[in-house]
């Protein structure tokens, strides 16, 4: 962005992107609603104003004033931290007084807590957003991370501005997960007091806070944009102070092309599952190793060991991510994507009646498509149990119980005929969501007994150069999908046009309905496939 060698194409982000992005503003769009319509006269909407010296102006006078919730605001700039921000809600502390110090609240469209069985994580509801208690669920590591940079970002921007509320450095996500069963929650995170392991030269691995990790993460950012700043394509230039290095989050970055076109070669861009860590591939990297051929060629012996793993002590399980990474390469060189995990054939489950299951689910994590495939030695049946009637509250509830009354049926019916059954389905989706609708005692007898995870037995028996989604193992077996555009991220547009009048949605049920047949028949296809190599 500061690099002028670098040029800058205007970006169109692809389909499933997009469709990712217009959900989670759909979901912003909902909370806000939500906000209003609690809140009232006690809260400042900055929604509609929509240029920034505006919006930091409004938000600095609805502080100074003392607002109890101010919605989509904007921070004054922090020149000397280098820092811009638009936090999602400002939240103000009631024991601030008249000084009026504000938490930073950020709206994320994914889960942002899992149960757990102690009570573990602060909450509070969005009808009482300051009174928070302690639940029963924790952050998922995987987005804490990125989501309380985020919230520290925010919380050194207040600090700035002097409005930071002062109890400690907290801030709050507002995600998807339902804690309460009448509104969302808020899930709070103590930035100086949650902590990750990280890389140390002196002790090899040490806890620091969000606060401290993110304190150095922008400091070094803020040194790379300077260096970048001063490249101008002249002899003179600064070299760079990073090179790119392929993870996860590029896919969503407008930079991906050029990134990708320079690391052509490097490892880290080849793989796109089980990809390591930048520390990683910044430590075989100084050991001479960097692309995919190297990688392939790497032996996995003491002499390497001894010289790459004190430079990832804070890693958990170094060796093992390494010797996949090194076998990942060593496929893509050969032109191999997927193989069993251990010498030896592997044998999927099979059952005398089978039955495939999927569902598909909204951006308000309504469940409004069960779909099953049954199959027996006669042959194979599509049912669905469907709505797309958005305006049911109690549509979750009653699709839910008729699936299992159903599959319950069959399993009775084999049962009684002497068959063996199983319900097999793809990830955790369908069984958790069973147990959040219905309740855990209502179908855990089902679950336990017969549900079978295909792909905690794709990964238990098959290495995958590419992951285990079921959309990229199942073409591997040559299976198709109907759909060009066929991913979850796609359902998302199509059950928002599904839920309007007219041909449009008459053709977008027709692609929801087919999208979800080939999923579980895309089961099916995996399990006879492997069988029968």
């Amino acid at each position: 962005e500061f690099d002028e060698t670098i040029p800058k194409a205007p970006w169109e982000p692809p389909a499933s992107v997009q469709a990712l992005f217009d959900a989670g503003i759909a979901f912003e769009a909902r909370v806000f609603d939500a906000l209003r319509a609690l809140h009232g006269d006690s809260l400042v909407d900055l929604t509609n104003v929509h240029d920034s010296a505006s919006r930091i102006d409004a938000t600095t006078s609805a502080m100074a004033a003392g607002a109890g919730i101010i919605i989509g605001g904007q921070l004054p700039d922090d020149p000397v931290g280098q820092r811009t921000g638009r936090p999602d809600v400002l939240l103000k502390d009631p024991a601030s007084g008249p000084h009026h110090r504000y938490w930073p609240v950020d709206i994320k469209h994914h889960v942002h807590a899992n149960a757990a069985k102690q009570a573990n994580a602060w909450a509070s509801k969005l009808s009482s957003p300051t009174m928070r208690h302690q639940v029963a669920f924790t952050s998922p590591p995987a987005r804490s991370r990125n989501d309380t940079f985020q919230l520290a970002h925010y919380a050194r921007m207040l600090q700035a501005c002097g409005r930071l509320a002062g109890d400690g450095t907290w801030g709050a996500i507002i995600g998807t997960r339902e804690i309460y069963p009448d509104q969302l929650a808020l899930v709070w995170h103590d930035l100086d007091n949650e902590f990750e392991t990280t890389f140390s030269r002196s002790q090899g691995r040490k806890d620091r806070s969000v606060m401290d990790r993110y304190d150095h993460e922008h400091a070094f950012r803020a040194k790379v944009a300077a260096v970048a700043a001063q490249r101008h394509g002249l002899p003179t230039d600064p070299d760079p102070l990073v090179q790119p290095i392929g993870q996860s989050e590029c896919a969503r970055c407008p930079f991906l092309d050029w990134c990708a076109d320079e690391g052509s070669d490097l490892a880290s861009w080849a793989l796109s599952s089980g990809r390591l860590s930048v520390r990683e591939w910044q430590s075989l990297s100084r050991l001479g190793h960097k692309t995919t051929q190297q990688i392939a060629d790497l032996r996995l012996d003491d002499d390497l060991l001894s010289r790459y793993l004190p430079e990832v002590t804070h890693i958990t399980d170094p060796e093992r991510r390494l010797r996949d990474a090194i076998r990942r390469c060593r496929l893509i060189t050969t032109k191999v994507e997927i193989e069993a995990l251990l010498p030896g054939k592997v044998h999927p489950p099979r059952r005398d009646i089978e039955i495939d299951l999927d569902c598909e689910w909204d951006s308000n994590d309504i469940v409004y498509l069960w779909g099953a495939r049954i199959r027996d030695r006669q042959g194979s049946e599509y049912v669905s149990f469907c709505s797309f009637d958005d305006t049911d509250p109690g549509v979750n509830s009653r699709l839910a119980t008729e699936l299992v009354t159903w599959l319950r049926s069959q399993v009775q019916t084999a049962q009684a005929r002497g068959q063996s059954i199983a319900i097999f389905h793809w990830a955790k989706p369908e069984p958790r969501k069973l147990r959040d609708i219905l309740g855990a005692d209502a179908v855990d007898d089902l679950i336990e007994e017969h549900f079978i995870d295909l792909l905690d037995w794709s990964r238990g028996n098959l290495f995958s150069v590419h992951g285990h989604s079921l959309k990229t193992v199942a073409p591997l077996t040559g299976f198709r999908w109907q759909q060009d555009d066929a991913d979850g991220l796609a359902s998302q547009e199509y059950i928002v046009r599904a839920r309007l009048a007219g041909s449009d949605a008459d053709e977008a049920r027709r692609w929801l309905l087919s999208y979800n047949e080939d999923d579980v028949a895309a089961m099916a296809h995996f399990r006879d496939h492997i069988a029968a190599t």
